[in-house]
């Protein structure tokens, strides 16, 4: 399993980037992967861009960029303060060939790791990672041709006055691990147990690696073609 570290400018660079490796692993020219990032200030709405009733006009005025995903879900307040991990890998094995179980297992494992900073969380029916009723960490996917691609995020110290002007109606209370832990946390750290977690469960072993030449020109394909194409970000049908 490789284990990337991403250092994208932005969201979007981030999405294409997961999109890339996807596009890859079908044609076997890339590994099962897990991606770890850090992003700027962004929103990042699901398919459904009309789910969540976004006002971009206060987007515009608070300078948030806004970036669209293609799996679905509600959107998603990105700051340096979040931890983003994404699993690339075929609907097989442990995992199974049922998209929505296998999302549900990640996620356990996920709310495993995020337990060993001492948090009692759990996972409910939709993959949210709860704690004390709030929500800490939230995940989407979508799979192509039977490889799936899983992302989550776990907010760590996320700017929540922004989150919620931002996002003005959220289903479930949203808070952090800092702000629930009363302390400070390193992201490395909680990456590493995820890591640890997944590469366990999977039955397999992790080695860093980098993006090779064809993920980068793929990525930078669709970075261009649909990631920084406002058609594909505002428009409901894409």
């Amino acid at each position: 399993m490789r284990v990337l570290w991403l250092q994208p400018v932005n969201a979007a660079e981030a999405l294409a980037t997961e999109e890339a490796i996807l596009r890859c692993r079908l044609e076997n020219e890339s590994p099962d992967t897990i991606c770890f990032w850090r992003g700027k200030r962004s929103l990042i709405v699901g398919f459904d861009i009309e789910r969540d009733k976004v006002d971009f006009k206060l987007c515009d005025e608070l300078e948030i960029p806004i970036y669209r995903r293609q799996s679905g879900g509600g959107a998603i307040y990105q700051d340096e303060g979040n931890l983003n991990y994404s699993l690339i890998a075929p609907l097989q094995g442990v995992l199974g060939e049922d998209a929505h179980q296998a999302g549900l297992f990640i996620d356990s494992l996920v709310a495993k790791a995020i337990s060993k900073v001492n948090l009692n969380v759990r996972v409910t029916d939709s993959g949210a990672i709860c704690v004390g009723g709030k929500k800490i960490a939230g995940s989407a996917q979508f799979v192509l041709w039977g490889c799936l691609l899983h992302h989550g995020v776990v907010a760590v110290n996320t700017n929540l006055d922004l989150l919620q002007r931002a996002i003005p109606v959220n289903k479930i209370p949203v808070t952090t691990l800092e702000r629930e832990l009363g302390r400070s946390l390193e992201i490395d750290e909680l990456a590493a147990a995820i890591c640890e977690e997944l590469v366990t469960a999977l039955n397999t072993t992790a080695f860093p690696g980098k993006l090779s030449d064809k993920e980068k020109v793929i990525a930078q394909e669709l970075l261009r073609d649909k990631y920084f194409n406002l058609k594909w970000i505002r428009c409901p049908h894409g």
